[in-house]
């Protein structure tokens, strides 16, 4: 029988052969296909295709293929920037240049990575660079550079020079008034505290975006306009201005700015509201800070620490290179949030009542551990505000480096105190509304209550309200234990800010009612209690109690479900009432957990509503 093996056998043969022979001109001719334009399209296209990793194999065989050509380095520098990763971007961009010297893309995105990852003195370094390449007198693009580069002498304090770059180029611009210009003029006078040119040139911005109907930049102008009004104490006008940016454009910065007039207000409601409201839209840690400092005033301290905690724990700052901010100044502050809300998660642990023994240890080791905590906290503060201000004074910039110093020898009151005056002559003469914060702050480190008592004389009744809550704080510390001028302040503080109590070791001064009958033990462990964090109690029910300064009446309800009442006789209102959840237990245990529940989540609680 025939083999069909055989009879096919030479013509597949035939063909290895023969392919063996073209498959080296077939591939040459594909390799061939693979020119500089090919690898560009081919990336180009995967990038547009969001295939990343193929596009950066692609470029990444481009750049050993074509060594001498720049192209694909900043195709893949770009790649990398727009996905975040600026040093590996940056990284790119320098090669390109080494290979296309002075290429003004080039060079503006080495200075863009230089300022994402900031570190500001090497973005001016080729901002300047390509200002020398690229003469604004001579190249329209030239402009923006000129704007980025008065922001980065803003941001590293050397405003005087800010001024004259900017001014020179203005005289020569041709097509009139450059906002973005304007807008970086204006922030210089600010740093300048120099209050009627600032609000020209921000005005002037203003005027040109609202015409081009640009309400993007005419929000940031209008926010920044605002920090302004609030700087020099013009409180109704900053709102305005506030308002103004929201009406604008509804972004995070104008809810910010809200969010703290309110604060300063000491309108807890209503400074969350805006702050929960930009927080909904900010991209930075920014509200979330200034959260955490609300909630630290107020003495919502496990909220705080949340707040505070995950902004210290976040790792991008790339979002300062649109704030005018550095990672010394920012690390300073957030060091200095946390210093504060453990230093006063320690006090509140001595200050309220302990149930049990193990309750009792419990707490005095979350007190050692707080305290250390808050000591860390504020070293690493002490530490960045004098590099900060180091920073300040080597670019004369006196007033913010004075005040950094003084910040940070707190706890060398003599060296604190010769820097606070230096900073209140500057400032004063600057701003004048200013005096009444370097009274209490005076009074604060001298424990001086004339001057604490002038501050809260001094301070806006209405819109410094924060001010006069701390300085109330201080003085109350300074006034005889069951005095009747204790008394009337711990009151005032009361209306103004119930979270202060636990978190500074204060009580109310109350009237103390009881309405339940025998049970002597139950009535003397209750009294112990509220004595015991902090509270000048009396007894006996009569109307010259107000005079004295017991203001407030505590009724306690006692039964199968404890209750309590607490009214103010002086306005005739109810100001707290509930019913305590009691767990089983011995009588000193019942009443530990009706005084510690009725004060920490109802008296000394401040509601979001």
């Amino acid at each position: 029988m025939p083999d069909k093996s055989k009879i096919y056998l030479f013509p597949f043969l035939f063909l290895i052969l023969t392919s063996c022979f073209f498959l080296p001109f077939f591939v040459y001719a594909r390799e061939e296909e693979k020119d500089i334009d090919w690898y560009y399209d081919e990336a180009q296209n995967a990038i547009m295709d969001e295939h990343y990793e193929y596009a950066i194999k692609i470029l990444k065989e481009a750049k050993i293929k074509y060594p001498g050509t720049a192209k694909f380095l900043i195709q893949l520098g770009d790649l990398y920037f727009e996905k975040d990763f600026y040093e590996l971007a940056l990284d790119e961009y320098l090669q390109a240049d080494q290979i296309d010297e002075n290429d003004f893309y080039t060079l503006d995105q080495i200075q863009d990575c230089y300022s994402y990852l900031n570190k500001e003195y090497k973005a001016i370094e080729y901002l300047e660079k390509i200002l020398k390449e690229y003469p604004p007198d001579e190249y329209d693009s030239s402009i923006d550079t000129v704007d980025d580069l008065g922001w980065m002498y803003f941001k590293t304090h050397q405003l005087e020079k800010g001024e004259e770059l900017v001014l020179n180029v203005m005289k020569e611009t041709k097509n009139g008034i450059d906002r973005g210009l304007a807008m970086t003029l204006g922030t210089l006078y600010s740093g300048m505290y120099d209050y009627e040119r600032s609000k020209k040139y921000y005005l002037m911005a203003i005027e040109d975006a609202e015409e081009d109907m640009d309400y993007y930049f005419a929000s940031i102008a209008y926010y920044n306009l605002s920090l302004l009004e609030h700087t020099f104490y013009h409180f109704n006008s900053a709102l305005q201005y506030t308002n103004d940016s929201l009406q604008s454009q509804d972004r995070a910065t104008g809810h910010l700015s809200k969010g703290e007039l309110y604060q300063s207000r000491m309108n807890f409601p209503e400074a969350l509201r805006e702050y929960e409201e930009g927080e909904k839209k900010d991209d930075t840690p920014l509200t979330k800070m200034n959260i955490a400092i609300l909630l630290q005033i107020f003495g919502r301290l496990d909220e705080a620490l949340q707040y505070a905690s995950a902004v210290y724990d976040g790792k991008d700052h790339s979002w300062m290179h649109y704030f005018g901010t550095d990672i010394k100044r920012y690390k300073k502050e957030i060091h200095e949030i946390l210093a504060d809300t453990y230093r006063d998660r320690a006090q509140r642990e001595l200050s309220l009542p302990r149930v049990t023994i193990i309750d009792g240890l419990s707490s005095f080791f979350s007190y050692i551990r707080y305290s250390f905590s808050s000591y860390y906290h504020r070293q690493k503060f002490n530490s960045y505000s004098l590099i900060v201000g180091k920073d300040y004074l080597s670019e004369q910039a006196y007033l913010d480096a004075f005040w950094a110093f003084y910040m940070a020898n707190k706890d060398y009151p003599d060296t604190a105190l010769k820097y606070l005056h230096k900073a209140e002559e500057i400032e004063t003469a600057l701003i004048p509304q200013s005096k009444t914060n370097y009274l209490l702050e005076q009074g604060k480190m001298t424990k001086n209550l004339k001057m604490l008592e002038q501050s809260i004389d001094s301070f806006d009744p209405f819109w410094e309200k924060e001010g006069i809550a701390e300085a109330l704080i201080h003085m109350i510390r300074l006034l005889p234990h069951k005095s009747k001028a204790r008394r009337l302040a711990i009151n005032r503080l009361y209306e103004i800010n119930p979270g202060a109590f636990p978190k500074n070791r204060i009580g109310l001064p109350l009237e103390v009612r009881f309405h339940f009958s025998g049970n002597r033990p139950l009535k003397t462990i209750i009294l112990h209690s509220l004595r015991s964090s902090g509270s000048d109690l009396t007894t006996v029910n009569s109307l010259s109690n107000e005079e004295a300064g017991y203001r407030y009446i505590l009724q306690i309800y006692w039964g199968k479900n404890p209750s309590f009442k607490l009214s103010d006789r002086q306005k005739e209102v109810m100001v707290k009432e509930s019913h305590i959840q009691v767990k089983k237990g011995t009588i000193d245990e019942q009443a530990a957990q009706f005084i510690k529940e009725m004060l920490s989540s109802h008296i000394y609680y401040v509601k979001r509503d």
